[in-house]
């Protein structure tokens, strides 16, 4: 049976499962699903229904409500169990269609042979990347710049501060003024600049936009409106107040994790262990950390041998088909490999004397250098956080 006969026959086999969603909470007795409330039971559990969700519960009219047919709702089981499938199967219909359509119109046929073909190293290239930063960033936690020379007690909970001033701030120009100033530390710390705007200003900011974006229009934020439109009988408005929210949370996302990436630049991995314990973060937490980021490490270069070594013997060219394999059978070798490596691992620490508290052999010492800059973090948030509600 070709790969693809097997999908539509899982496919069909997760159509007639649709029902088991009714089935079973009917046996038990469980009532509704959870978070699958109409506005009418929100109302009967609340007493009232929330002026946001009033405004959006109108906007969109499903093809077949509550996957039933009209006039179905006072049947029985067996109908609604019907109806479930009926409502699957049209779904993926519609889904298979669409992506049928923009492959037909979009799809670049002659790039396909060089894509897949090159499947795996882009796969690796991707995991070498992890190696890459994460010894750049101890090349960087070992350079003789402003933040490694301060303890790391006093420079984590610096950091600590930093971030409740930008969480409780609400000001957009004070919070990015507090994003310049990390940049000016990581510039005083030898940090590449481009590297730190692009680990600041890249993933997760853009994730944060994704998210915060529909808050600029006047159906999640009313306001004061700056631009509109009608489209099909609904107006649909940009709003100010909508451009300041996200801009608000976007600036303080992105201070955020400035804040964060600061840290862990300029602190090696194991004292920043060691600093959590100290703080009373729970041993448990710490040695999960501390194990996953070395067995990452550590499988990373297992990914590359093996590749080595199976492009070594098959040459240059994979197809697509055995690419795919070749990538499932090295996720089932490196599942195995870790299980057997579970037990041998920690049995290996405990004969070296491992308690679950992590030791460095430099010791912390605090000099008047690390209180002038501890008291100059707190004198700095005091002063912005005072400007911020009485200025």
């Amino acid at each position: 049976m070709k790969i693809v006969s097997k999908l539509w026959v899982g496919i069909v086999v997760l159509i007639l499962l649709c029902p088991l969603g009714l089935l079973i909470p009917d046996k038990f007795k469980a009532g509704e699903a959870w978070g699958e409330w109409g506005t009418e039971k929100i109302k009967e559990m609340v007493g009232y229904i929330p002026s946001g969700l009033n405004a959006l519960s109108g906007i969109w009219k499903a093809p077949l409500p509550d996957y039933s047919f009209r006039g179905w709702e006072g049947k029985g089981l067996a109908h609604i169990c019907f109806s479930y499938m009926i409502s699957a199967s049209v779904g993926i219909a519609v889904t298979v269609i669409f992506v049928f359509i923009l492959v037909k119109f979009f799809g670049k046929k002659n790039n396909m042979p060089k894509i897949h073909s090159k499947f795996i190293e882009r796969s690796l290239s991707g995991t070498l990347s992890f190696v890459k930063e994460s010894l750049y960033s101890q090349d960087c936690a070992a350079k003789n710049g402003f933040l490694q020379s301060l303890d790391p007690r006093i420079k984590t909970v610096s950091f600590l501060v930093f971030l409740c001033v930008v969480i409780f701030l609400k000001n957009t120009a004070l919070i990015g003024a507090m994003y310049i100033f990390c940049f000016c530390l990581s510039c005083l710390s030898r940090i590449n600049p481009g590297f730190f705007l692009k680990r600041t200003l890249v993933f997760i900011p853009i994730f944060s936009l994704l998210i915060v974006a529909p808050a600029i229009f006047s159906i999640i934020t009313p306001g004061r409106e700056i631009a509109s439109v009608n489209y099909g009988g609904m107006h649909v408005a940009v709003t100010r107040q909508g451009i300041d929210t996200a801009a608000l949370f976007l600036i303080r996302v992105t201070t955020s994790v400035s804040c964060v990436v600061l840290l862990s630049l300029t602190t090696k991995h194991t004292v920043l262990l060691r600093v959590l314990r100290i703080f009373k973060i729970p041993q448990v937490f710490v040695m999960i950390l501390g194990m996953c980021y070395r067995y990452i490490y550590l499988f990373v270069g297992i990914v590359e041998n093996s590749y080595l070594g199976i492009k070594s013997r098959v040459g240059g060219f994979i197809s697509a088909s055995k690419g795919r394999r070749l990538v499932a059978w090295k996720i089932a070798s490196l599942w195995q490999r870790s299980f057997q490596m579970n037990e041998e691992v920690y049995r290996a620490m405990l004969s070296r004397g491992y308690t679950g508290e992590p030791f460095i052999l430099e010791e912390f010492k605090t000099t008047i250098r690390d209180w002038v800059w501890l008291g100059g973090v707190l004198m700095m948030s005091a002063v912005i956080i005072y400007y911020s509600r009485y200025m």
